[in-house]
């Protein structure tokens, strides 16, 4: 990260006596509201977040035509919730997204020794992570807009409506967006390495998605199929996994929403917050075990 604005802050840090802790403590909320400024821009002026919001469209878009191709051929469709399902996997797609991203970015500052000029000012291991967090929630915000905007445009031109409990749905995903992006962080602070933070996050977000999906998809084929007969299978490592995949809170909390069950909607919502703070905390404690320096060969 080129952060020249860091810098300075950190010298101007530097340059308080300890007994200053007000001006401190301003200049640490300062410098959290920074990184996450900074976070925000890189990613914004990539290529990658428009990439990502073009295939989580088309994700959405495959499901809708599926939809049609339904309705085309038996003359109704029977759903309470039509467009949920396509704004789900969307939703997923981006969260990805975002955990791959933070994880590479923790870790690239290692790498790049980064960390050693930030932590020189009012950045500490938990003003780092924060800044990091709410950076990347920033960004869900901005591309989650963009998807209600894609969504309300296939509800005006196919018909489907938009319903409220998707709307909902997508509002309680910014804690399944939050999660993700804890555990990105979480494993770019275990690894220390760019490369091995992508592919180690992208195995267990590939593996979490695959078991959803796979166990969501079993369960509605014949059981003569293959992959109903792996439905039972799929189930027991759905069961297993619901406890330690963000997507899991999210795909309870919308089941329990269309069932009426507000009691179990909030126990998902209160289970994907303390995922995301145990995964901060813990990424916070692994940058101030395994220090700041950069990783050398």
């Amino acid at each position: 990260m080129d952060s020249p604005a860091i810098t300075d802050l950190a010298v101007r840090a530097v340059s308080h006596s300890d007994s200053a802790a007000q001006p401190r403590e301003h200049l640490r909320i300062a410098g959290i509201l920074l990184l996450a400024r900074r976070e925000v821009g890189s990613v914004v002026r990539g290529p990658g977040i428009y990439v990502i919001l073009t295939l989580a469209s088309l994700v959405a878009a495959v499901v809708v035509r599926s939809y049609l191709d339904f309705i085309a051929g038996s003359g109704t469709l029977v759903l309470a919730d039509p467009l949920g399902s396509p704004l789900l996997f969307a939703v997923l797609t981006i969260t990805g997204y975002l955990g791959l991203v933070a994880a590479a970015g923790l870790a690239g500052e290692r790498e790049r020794g980064t960390l050693e000029v930030l932590f020189y000012g009012p950045v500490d291991a938990a003003s780092f992570v924060t800044g990091k967090l709410v950076g990347y929630l920033c960004v869900y915000v901005l591309m989650a807009a963009a998807l209600v905007g894609f969504m309300m445009l296939t509800a005006a031109l196919t018909g489907i409506p938009l319903g409220g409990r998707t709307l909902l749905v997508l509002a309680a995903s910014l804690l399944t967006a939050g999660s993700m992006i804890a555990l990105g962080l979480l494993l770019g602070a275990l690894t220390g390495r760019s490369r091995v933070a992508l592919a180690l996050t992208g195995l267990v977000i590939a593996f979490f998605a695959a078991i959803e999906v796979g166990n969501r998809v079993a369960g509605s084929q014949p059981a003569d199929s293959l992959l109903g007969s792996a439905a039972g299978l799929l189930a027991m490592a759905s069961e297993f996994i619901g406890w330690v995949s963000p997507f899991s809170y999210l795909w309870r909390a919308q089941d329990s929403l269309a069932l009426g069950q507000t009691i179990d909607v909030l126990v998902a919502l209160i289970g994907t917050v303390v995922y995301g703070l145990v995964s901060a905390g813990l990424a916070i404690l692994v940058l101030r075990r395994r220090g700041i320096q950069k990783w050398r060969e």
